[in-house]
């Protein structure tokens, strides 16, 4: 049990997570330039050609962990035998001890999301002396399909019954990952205008 680290008045996170896992779904090319499925062949031609970028100096320090990342980028590009997004092996991703937002919901992720970077997986522990990570990211939205298309958001890897699954991360994380990025792309662009180059700037 991890009741300590969850909150359970996340439904606007959940559905961002799921617009991550839509935008993977979506035919990714990592960005080392090579494909997410095995053999570095390219994707089947999708609704709506996302990008995801896992950059070797973010990945945790657990190969089992960033094997899991890999394989939901897989898993989540396939599609069901009508040529759908795969809900059903998205919902195979996600915890056991949470409900995951609705087909259709996930649908409308798929077609809007363009972008997804993983800024950052991060190692936890929660009180019950339990390993968990964070996954930081940003995923960039159709402009034309919602309001705010760029997005920050945070996902919990939690194992279960021995397997990695997805799960809503705790509030106050979130708080502090989202105020800890928008703080070093302040630094960032003060560096910029200042003539400094910016991973100087991170590492002042």
């Amino acid at each position: 049990m991890i009741s300590g680290l969850m909150n359970d008045s996340a439904r606007a996170a959940t559905l961002l997570t799921a617009l991550l896992t839509a935008a993977l779904m979506a035919g990714c090319e990592r960005s080392d330039g090579a494909s997410a499925s095995s053999g570095g062949r390219s994707p089947a031609a999708t609704p709506q050609a996302a990008l995801v970028s896992f950059p070797p100096d973010v990945q945790a320090d657990d190969p089992e962990v960033n094997a899991f990342i890999r394989k939901a980028i897989s898993v989540c590009m396939s599609k069901d035998k009508h040529g759908k997004p795969n809900y059903e092996a998205f919902r195979l991703l996600w915890s056991a001890l949470e409900e995951p937002i609705g087909q259709q919901e996930f649908e409308r992720g798929f077609a809007a999301t363009q972008k997804v970077t993983i800024l950052d997986v991060m190692k936890r522990r929660t009180p019950d002396d339990e390993i968990v990570y964070l996954v930081h990211c940003l995923v960039e939205l159709d402009p034309k399909q919602v309001p705010q298309p760029k997005r920050d958001i945070v996902l919990l890897l939690r194992k279960e019954t021995g397997a990695w699954r997805v799960a809503t991360p705790p509030r106050k994380e979130v708080q502090a990952l989202k105020a800890r990025y928008a703080r070093e792309r302040e630094e960032a662009a003060a560096a910029s205008s200042n003539g400094v180059d910016s991973a100087d700037a991170a590492t002042s």
